[in-house]
């Protein structure tokens, strides 16, 4: 009987030992397992910590990329401010502009029309000059063919009043061929320098008319002096010739400012 309860305290004892070994090994293999899954794990972890790190490298450099992308675009709106008002203010300076051009087109209608109505009052001037020079011409006439003829020297026939009648002659010669030297003189100095005055001003159309014309041998583009008692004030040039007189442009400032009527003229200009 006690043989039998040590046999199967025996193998109740090895069943143990049996049970322990394979509990041991089990837990080996379980512990084995543990430490490979820790080691993946710390080498997941590490790998994590890598991505972590790109990860908040990539979101700094997001990051910056924003920051310069937000000034980017506070720059952009800037300029757009910028050109909107420059758009404005031109759309404001056009505006003006047109307003301007509109007004300068009505000044130069105006003007156009001051001009034409200038034009049309200097024609009438020149018909008036013109009809004033031809009653002058034909009181000249009628006053030449009123004039006394002077009584013709009877010649006499006296012998004794011969020498005196010779020197006469003589003197009548001389006098005579004084008379062609002055005239060859005046002549030759009227060719070297023409002298005329001024008959009208207009300072608003800057021109003058003279007596001096196309009978005188004054001809379009000639240059003349202006003198004002014996004081040059400058230069004109004819515009329009006619037969005893003539419309001159003021060509200096001084001229404009000084010429008046009865102000000499003088060609070819000095």
């Amino acid at each position: 009987m006690k043989l039998k309860i040590l046999v199967i305290l025996l193998i109740l004892s090895l069943a143990g030992v049996a049970a322990g070994l394979w509990l041991a090994q089990k837990f080996h293999i379980e512990n084995t397992s543990l430490k490979d899954k820790i080691k993946e794990l710390e080498i997941e972890n590490v790998n994590t910590k890598k991505e972590l790190k790109d990860k908040e490298r990539e979101v700094t450099r997001l990051l910056s990329d924003l920051e310069r992308k937000s000034k980017q675009l506070f720059s952009l709106e800037e300029k757009m401010e910028e050109e909107k008002k420059a758009r404005e203010e031109i759309a404001f300076l056009l505006e003006k502009q047109k307003v301007e051009l509109a007004k300068e087109k009505e000044r130069s209608l105006e003007l156009e029309n001051e001009l034409n109505k200038g034009k049309i009052e200097f024609k009438h001037l020149l018909t008036r000059i013109s009809d004033l020079e031809s009653k002058k011409t034909d009181l000249e006439k009628r006053l030449l063919e009123k004039k006394p003829k002077e009584p013709e020297i009877k010649k006499t026939t006296s012998v004794e009043l011969g020498k005196i009648e010779v020197k006469g002659e003589q003197r009548e010669t001389e006098e005579q061929e004084e008379t062609e030297e002055q005239r060859e003189t005046d002549v030759m100095k009227l060719s070297e320098r023409l002298e005329g005055k001024v008959l009208v001003v207009n300072r608003e159309y800057e021109f003058a008319v003279i007596n001096l014309g196309e009978s005188d041998g004054l001809g379009t583009s000639d240059i003349l002096s202006v003198y004002q008692d014996e004081e040059f004030l400058g230069n004109v040039k004819v515009e329009e010739s006619r037969d005893r007189m003539a419309v001159v442009t003021l060509l200096d400032a001084e001229v404009r400012d000084k010429i008046k009527e009865g102000d000499l003229i003088i060609f070819p200009f000095q």
